[in-house]
């Protein structure tokens, strides 16, 4: 009986340091490079559907930005509202926004040219609102992240209809969201928490890893090159790590 037991305590033991091994303690990419930018407040960063361009915005001249990978300003184009947050691209002609305070969709072309403007109904404080977007490319549904009080994962169908609300409880804010194809799941980011969240499609954490980088707003990966692309608002910076 004391063999037996002995031997199910080491396969225990063995068993949960396994799991320790596969914890996010251990997930860590490598920092490569940073590059300055000259866009005052940029939040939120999407990779171009083509994966030669990073798209982000400004939410302090309400202005969207097509950047290449070392930060240079490939286009620009202003959008009509206040507090711009967060961007995704639809398809090859489309992009979406969001505006935080109004808490607004809006649909435009890669030129800028509006299509379509969705307001969406949800209470709270005007600047604790929408901070992320993006799409999911299997679905066609459109994912919102509200920053906190409460955090929401908030999903769209192709009508730009609430359909889906699920509160997030593992980060003291979100700044930004990214839809994984490869994973049917998100990339959640928290400047509060200084936390790169991977999650499933609900919305639960499965695995992270801590940054010191100072308020980040925005996250893109490259999947060719294996690159994750995170932006800081007040340092204007854009930083290139390696997975």
């Amino acid at each position: 009986m004391k063999i037996k037991t002995s031997i199910l305590t080491f396969v225990v033991i063995l068993f949960l340091t396994g799991c320790k091994n596969d914890s996010s303690e251990n997930y860590k990419p490598e920092y490569i490079t940073k590059y300055k930018l000259t866009i005052p407040e940029p939040s939120d960063l999407a990779m171009d559907i083509d994966g030669k361009a990073l798209w982000t915005v400004s939410d302090s001249n309400s202005t969207v930005y097509k950047i290449s990978f070392d930060g240079t300003v490939l286009k620009s184009f202003k959008i009509e509202g206040l507090d711009l947050e967060g961007i995704t691209q639809i398809d090859n002609n489309k992009l979406a926004v969001i505006l935080e305070r109004d808490r607004t969709v809006v649909i435009i072309d890669t030129n800028g040219a509006e299509l379509n403007r969705i307001k969406i109904r949800k209470d709270g404080e005007p600047n604790l609102g929408f901070e992320g977007i993006t799409f999911n490319s299997d679905n066609k549904h459109l994912y919102l992240i509200n920053e906190k009080d409460p955090g929401l994962l908030i999903e769209l169908d192709e009508n730009y209809n609430v359909i889906n609300e699920i509160e997030l409880n593992f980060a003291e804010d979100y700044s930004g969201i990214n839809y994984d194809s490869e994973k049917n799941g998100f990339l959640i980011i928290s400047d509060e928490s200084c936390l790169y969240a991977e999650c499933d499609i609900n919305g639960k954490m499965l695995n992270s890893f801590s940054f010191k980088f100072t308020q980040i707003e925005g996250v893109a990966v490259d999947k060719i090159n294996k690159l994750i692309y995170l932006v800081s608002d007040p340092l204007e910076e854009l930083y290139v790590l390696k997975y």
